[in-house]
């Protein structure tokens, strides 16, 4: 925790600077590189409020470039490190409200964590 504390600082004053800095938001679905457990595993740094985290898509249907989905594969969740920012609770809240979801059980994610990905774009390996 501290180490992140320490580096999140850093990112901090990186930001003041104007810098943006990217991550991905990792490649291991959301138990993380520690693999399956009691609860998820998010990842560092995508985690942290100061970056942009990038999450992963996939083509929907093999040999067709078109719509996408969700790549099954890219990290995703909510931190246990790191505050909800005031910016992202109106969506937070309207993704937990969605009667539409298919949420898992709320014993496996900080739901008062920062929520990753902010943005994604084509990862997956559905085509040639």
């Amino acid at each position: 925790a501290d180490y992140m504390e320490s580096v999140n600082t850093q990112f901090m004053k990186a930001g003041a600077q104007g810098l943006t800095i990217m991550f991905a938001a990792g490649d291991q679905g959301v138990w993380g590189r520690e693999g399956v457990g009691k609860t998820y595993h998010p990842d560092f740094p995508a985690g942290s409020p100061y970056v942009t985290a990038v999450g992963g898509t996939d083509f929907s249907t093999k040999s067709t470039i078109g719509e996408e989905t969700a790549w099954a594969s890219g990290g995703s969740g909510f931190s246990d490190e790191f505050s909800q920012p005031s910016w992202q609770a109106d969506q937070v809240a309207a993704y937990f409200a969605n009667p539409d979801a298919d949420l898992p059980s709320s014993s496996f994610y900080n739901a008062e964590g920062r929520g990753y990905p902010d943005i994604s774009a084509l990862a997956g390996q559905v085509n040639p």
